[in-house]
């Protein structure tokens, strides 16, 4: 091989190099981003259910007394718990 060609596949190794560094770089930067999309989603569907439990339920009657209805107490205490795990 001459010299030429010699400094071109050097070339050309540093440039693919490089390259595979800036595709990870981006990579990376897309799945942070993903993530904080979507957690930021899951905080939404919380909440959601939330206002649905109390729009749908909001209280159950037995006789004279009224209370907060299960559904509602459910959406706050179990969907919280289902969300914390994807927001660690």
């Amino acid at each position: 091989m001459s010299s030429s060609t010699t400094k071109l596949l050097g070339v050309s190794d540093t440039v693919s190099a490089r390259t595979t560094e800036l595709f990870k770089e981006q990579q990376q930067s897309i799945i942070r981003h993903t993530d904080y999309l979507f957690s930021r989603l899951m905080i939404w569907q919380w909440l959601a259910a939330i206002g649905i439990a109390l729009w749908l339920s909001p209280k159950a009657w037995s006789g004279a007394n009224s209370q907060v209805h299960l559904h509602v107490w459910l959406a706050v205490f179990l969907g919280g718990s289902f969300r914390q795990p994807s927001l660690s």
